[in-house]
């Protein structure tokens, strides 16, 4: 499936539940998304080892603050659950725009990072990693890639976007 097929199929699964809002950003005021990554986001590591991601959650800018989860899947690194720990950053690339085509205009793009702790379902074991989230709705750099990435501090980086379908809901 390509790459904005994933991108619309996303898009209008949300359109369902989606309300509009106001899409401009502004620096001071306090801003909140839902974030929806409910297909697989599969990114795979420099040994070629895949990870497939899901989750959701809601996030807020001014003040930075983060309720997140989902799970992921690796061969070799295991399996479980993850949860947002900080919202270390948020790039807002726009709303109202994929590719041209209209959208709603409180569906947005950007990257997220998110510190997050993982949970091993086997040995319950903890692992520290970074997630970074990329929706490409708006006026996205041409180098950004639709899915998501995830560094396990340790363990394995896995950096490289394979596939993924992604979307912010912006609600305030």
């Amino acid at each position: 499936m390509s790459r904005a097929l994933r991108i619309a199929s996303v898009v209008v699964c949300l359109l369902f539940g989606a309300g509009t809002q106001r899409s401009a950003f502004a620096n001071s005021q306090t801003e909140t998304y839902q974030l929806h990554m409910d297909m697989p986001q599969i990114s795979q590591a420099a040994n070629g080892e895949m990870v497939s991601i899901t989750g959701s959650g809601v996030y807020s800018v001014n003040p930075k603050t983060v309720s997140a989860t989902g799970t992921f899947t690796s061969q070799s690194s295991g399996s479980g659950t993850w949860v947002a720990t900080q919202l270390l950053d948020f790039q807002p690339y726009g709303c109202g725009i994929l590719f041209g085509t209209p959208l709603p205009p409180n569906l947005c793009g950007g990257k997220v990072i998110l510190r997050i702790v993982l949970t091993d379902s086997t040995s319950g074991q903890q692992f520290a990693g970074v997630l970074w989230v990329f929706c490409v709705i708006g006026n996205p750099p041409s180098s950004v890639e639709e899915g998501a990435r995830l560094n396990i501090i340790g363990l394995n980086n896995f950096n490289k976007i394979v596939s993924g379908g992604t979307v912010y809901v912006k609600t305030s």
